[in-house]
């Protein structure tokens, strides 16, 4: 039973998720988990999912959550908490989802351990102060179908240094006038910390490389410096692309 929490649970994000596309200014919580499917077992999870969904709309689950597919047979999901203590009341909320949907819940158990490889959690909070959020946006919140997340693992002692370089970075974008944002949100619970999740929109893939590639120009030498000044406190930088899938995902009423 406890397995589905799993990707319901799931970053970010975004929600407004991670919500680089989306206007704010004020710390939010969420949880991100990550579903690692077994090759070949796609359309299993997927239909796995959709039943887990359903029972979470048809018995109102309380949380808002979003959802998100990567190139790398991850999925993600993001659900939005007030406070740590919130942690509890959303197993709480599965666990009665659960009972009440009874025999249709434990099908779609029986097909999660089917399509799964693993699965991880791990807990967010936003840093609007070390964002950028233009006046006006080149896209609004709802045209940002495709996100990608650059996930900086920080060597434990630097988390300052990291964060004085993105208030830096946020500085350059509104000197040189840019209108695609960034947000950077960081870790309170994962299997390594420090961590630091930045995220940035598209309407699809090749429309934020395009644009990206862009302001890179633009940003020039002086943005090559800056990030070239990160390398020596940085342990591991990867990066996920991902696309949001409303028709998974429970958005707040």
């Amino acid at each position: 039973m406890l397995r589905i929490v799993s990707f319901v649970l799931l970053i970010a994000a975004a929600f407004p998720v991670l919500s680089s596309c989306a206007q704010e200014s004020t710390p939010h919580m969420f949880c991100v988990l990550t579903h690692i499917v077994i090759p070949g077992k796609a359309n299993i999870h997927d239909e796995c999912i959709k039943g887990i969904v359903k029972c979470h709309r048809e018995h109102g689950f309380k949380y808002p959550f979003y959802s998100f597919n990567s190139e790398s047979l991850k999925m993600y999901a993001v659900i939005m908490i007030d406070s740590i203590g919130d942690m509890d009341g959303v197993f709480g909320e599965i666990g009665r989802v659960g009972e009440a949907a009874g025999a249709e819940w434990e099908r779609y158990g029986e097909m999660e351990v089917q399509s799964l490889a693993s699965y991880g959690m791990s807990a967010y909070v936003s840093r609007p102060d070390l964002s950028y959020r233009p006046s006006t946006s080149r896209l609004s919140h709802s045209e940002a179908g495709f996100r990608r997340w650059t996930i900086y693992s920080v060597k434990y002692g630097s988390e300052a240094f990291f964060e004085e370089k993105m208030k830096a970075l946020a500085a350059l974008y509104k000197k040189k006038g840019l209108n695609d944002p960034f947000s950077v949100s960081v870790s309170f619970i994962d299997k390594e910390m420090p961590v630091y999740i930045v995220e940035q929109c598209g309407l699809s893939k090749s429309d934020f490389y395009a644009h990206h590639d862009k302001n890179m120009d633009v940003l020039g030498a002086e943005s090559k410096t800056l990030f070239d000044s990160l390398m020596p406190h940085i342990r591991k930088i990867e990066t996920e692309h991902v696309t949001f899938m409303p028709e998974l995902s429970l958005p707040k009423q």
